[in-house]
């Protein structure tokens, strides 16, 4: 089986994934070919930072190995479209689209990053889990040793595995996220500083790397002591009762 090496790379987008993906490309030695966006003025700012030039018309990633889709869900079908005479690997970055988004290309692939970016906070891509996924073992296996170049937590899962990885991390990340923000708002209401949490914040995570989720609950709903939630309930009122009431009662049944 003959070896796929990835080494010329082109970039589409210029928003907060593509600033980290594409620094991290351009930080390990490959060779990083161009940018495009639709918004020329971002593209022209990613690039600046690269030291690499702005592409706007797609014959510039000709020569390309691979072209990374660092674009929103929604316009990945439209961009690999316009990529039809590409002989590249065309690959996307989202959690939730399959490879078939990206037919009628038969070199296909996903690059998807696990986690959650921002354009001005810094993150170590070497801790971040990178899946990837290939139209081939090939590709894959192609995928696979370029994600090896960026982080030291590289994974080959398949797309129905991914959508459901996708699924637990918007419970993991996006909302328990919202919880905490209830949390603030409840601190913020009383005048009581939201930082008295942040050590109760720090070892409720801390806590899951040596046991699972369900050892880790604590709480009146897992004790079943309805005086305590009486009373909370009786503090709460509108969006906050609400969510107290759903995740208490969750959480009754789950350790009946």
């Amino acid at each position: 089986m003959n070896k796929i090496e990835i080494q010329k790379i082109g970039i589409v987008g210029a928003g907060n994934l593509a600033w980290h993906i594409a620094a991290g490309i351009n930080n390990s030695g490959l060779d990083l070919v161009g940018v495009y966006n639709r918004t020329s003025g971002k593209a022209e700012e990613l690039a600046a930072r690269l030291n690499t030039k702005v592409v706007t018309n797609f014959n510039a990633f000709r020569q390309c190995d691979l072209i990374l889709l660092l674009v929103k869900d929604d316009a990945i079908r439209e961009m690999a479209a316009q990529l039809q005479q590409s002989k590249a690997i065309i690959a996307h970055t989202s959690g939730n689209t399959s490879l078939e988004v990206l037919f009628p290309h038969q070199k296909t692939g996903v690059f998807y990053p696990l986690q959650t970016f921002s354009k001005d906070v810094a993150v170590n891509l070497n801790k971040v889990p990178i899946l990837v996924e290939g139209s081939t073992d090939q590709i894959e296996n192609g995928l696979y040793e370029l994600a090896s170049r960026l982080s030291k937590k590289v994974y080959k899962i398949n797309s129905q595995q991914r959508r459901r990885l996708h699924v637990a991390a918007g419970f993991a990340n996006n909302f328990a996220n919202h919880m905490l923000k209830q949390a603030y708002d409840i601190c913020e209401e009383n005048d009581i500083p939201f930082e008295v949490l942040s050590p109760l914040i720090k070892e409720t995570i801390e806590k899951i790397k040596t046991v699972t989720p369900a050892q880790a609950q604590t709480g009146p709903a897992v004790r079943h002591d309805e005086k305590t939630i009486k009373i909370h309930k009786d503090l709460l009122e509108g969006s906050h009762l609400e969510l107290y009431e759903l995740i208490t009662k969750d959480i009754e049944r789950t350790y009946k």
